[in-house]
């Protein structure tokens, strides 16, 4: 065509012609398309939710004539919006064509739906034929794409192939609707097997009911859903898992993916029961000291929902019965019956307690909610109450008492190595107990150990009703063996003045390494032994000597 356009040129001149322009367009295939003409293709459209990307088709404008052929629209390749279709045009690089010059443009085609679609391309330029035009036109076919099948669920969306859906805040006991959508993606009908779905619990053992599931043979159109639901129950508080196949003649066969999580613990209420700071078990007792005959005491308990949930006290909420002695009982401030008491928050009410009489005296208290495993929560409250009120001293060493003129048998110390033994003064009486001794703690006739109160009680007072003080006792064995010495506490207590009891123990054959570290007792060397010997000794000299010089 160049060289026709040449010859043209050439005749043009030899005659004196004014030179002109013109412009043929071409399609890919070197097909021509007249001004006015159509141009026809068959493209395939998008199907459900899946857009095609379309087709670009390539074209050519040529400069056939005896000038430069110039593009003057702007764009210079127009596209008039058609019908069920998009179009996107690349323009030519120039627009100014000399003449036997080319440029090319491409047309991108979408059609929207299957069916017939359509558009115009306008070229103004500056032949005398201008605009050049020409119409597309063509039939939007459906894709066939072999059955597919996607798995998806509201929150974490489509659930791939061996993936895992993630279930969050899954509690032990508590049962999990979980609701999925299956969907064939592709445009070829999708048959589900025999056994179309399976779920079995791998780990942790949770309960699994497929609550709807496709039936067994049964056909699935292309693009089309049907519904999956699955119940999970996680067995208890820990991990657990699912694994969910779904059988069918798609493309991923079996489809497989697990369900997981970690399930907590079920929010429950739980009932503690308080008297200031000291916790009272269910089945536990709270000793009362310092009760006196048809005397008033006032005790206050505070209930405390330290569970998860909100707890619910029953009708009534608190029961009382007395025994032995039975004293009469008032409760001040109970929770109504049937009211809630959320978690982490409390209430109190008072015990008021009058003994009927000297002498021992039990109350069983019964606080009915369906915290504390859901059952009452049942303590006692006893006490001795005194026909009068007046000081009661009582000894203790860790956990056991020890009585007037008895003896603590002290174990699990071996040779003559000095330990400590520590003691508490409680006052279980209702008036101030007087240490009146001085020192307030005395020890004597000691026997094969030195002994020494190492620690005084801080205070000579011990309050009324439960008042304690502490003091402490050195022992050094003198030598492996039984060993013993006396203390003395003397008081104002009317029954138990002086307070007197013996310390005995058998410290046995002692080591003889100074650097055992085994908690035992070691028996030193043999040079600290005799020194340990002479001194006793010499003190025993020296008070009969004194006594003597008394005499």
């Amino acid at each position: 065509m160049k060289v026709l356009i040449l010859l043209a040129l050439l005749g043009l001149v030899a005659t004196g012609a004014a030179a002109q322009p013109d412009m043929h367009v071409e399609d890919s295939l070197g097909n021509g398309i007249p001004s006015g003409g159509i141009v026809a293709y068959d493209l395939q459209a998008a199907h459900g939710d899946t857009p095609t990307t379309g087709q670009s088709y390539t074209f050519t404008i040529f400069s056939n004539g005896m000038a430069q052929l110039d593009l003057t629209g702007t764009p210079a390749v127009q596209v008039a919006a058609g019908a069920n279709c998009s179009v996107t045009p690349t323009q030519p690089v120039s627009v100014n064509i000399a003449a036997g010059d080319d440029e090319d443009f491409a047309l991108l085609i979408e059609p929207a739906t299957p069916g017939d679609f359509d558009f115009t391309v306008t070229i103004e330029n500056n032949t005398g034929g201008s605009p050049y035009t020409f119409s597309v036109e063509g039939v939007a076919v459906t894709p066939t794409t072999p059955a597919q099948l996607q798995v998806s669920r509201t929150g974490p969306g489509v659930i791939a192939h061996g993936g895992d859906d993630l279930i969050l805040s899954s509690l032990g006991g508590q049962l999990i609707d979980l609701n999925y959508t299956l969907q064939n993606t592709g445009t070829q009908q999708l048959t589900f097997s025999a056994t179309a779905v399976s779920a079995v619990g791998t780990h942790g053992g949770p309960g699994v009911v497929l609550v709807a599931a496709p039936a067994g043979g049964s056909n699935l159109a292309g693009g089309a859903t049907i519904a999956l639901d699955i119940d999970v129950t996680p067995s208890g508080p820990g991990h657990w898992m699912v694994q969910v196949h779904i059988n069918s003649d798609a493309v991923t066969n079996p489809y497989s993916f697990t369900i997981s999580g970690d399930a907590g613990a079920v929010p429950a209420p739980f009932l503690e029961v308080r008297r200031g700071a000291n916790a009272v078990a269910d089945g536990g007792s709270d000793t009362i000291y310092g009760t006196v005959d048809s005397t008033m005491t006032t005790l206050t308990y505070d209930l405390e929902n330290i569970g998860s949930a909100p707890m619910m006290f029953g009708t009534p909420s608190v029961e009382v019965t007395t025994s032995p002695g039975n004293p009469t009982v008032g409760l001040l401030g109970i929770p109504g019956g049937g009211t809630n008491l959320a978690h982490h928050s409390q209430v109190a009410f008072d015990v008021q307690i009058t003994p009927d009489g000297a002498g021992a005296w039990s109350v069983t208290i019964s606080v009915n909610s369906d915290g504390s495993g859901g059952g009452d929560h049942v303590f006692t409250i006893n006490g001795n109450a005194q026909a009068t009120a007046a000081p009661d001293i009582a000894l203790l060493r860790n956990t056991g008492s020890i009585t007037n003129s008895g003896t603590d048998t002290i174990t699990g110390f071996t040779g003559v190595v000095p330990f400590v033994v520590t003691y508490t003064i409680r006052n279980e009486g209702a008036d101030v107990l007087n240490l009146n001794g001085t020192p307030r703690v005395q020890a004597s006739n000691p026997d094969n150990c030195a002994v020494a109160v190492t620690i005084q009680p801080a205070s000579g007072t011990v309050a009324a009703a439960g008042g304690t003080v502490t003091f402490t006792v050195q022992v050094t064995p003198i030598a492996a063996g039984a060993f013993s010495f006396d203390l003395t506490i003397a008081s104002n207590d009317p029954v138990d003045d002086p307070f007197v009891f013996s310390v005995a123990g058998n410290t046995g054959t002692g080591s003889s390494d100074d650097d055992d570290d085994d908690g035992g007792c070691s028996t030193g060397s043999g040079k600290s032994h005799l020194l340990l010997v002479l001194l006793l000794t010499l003190a025993a000299a020296l008070r009969l000597r004194g006594q003597a010089r008394a005499g």
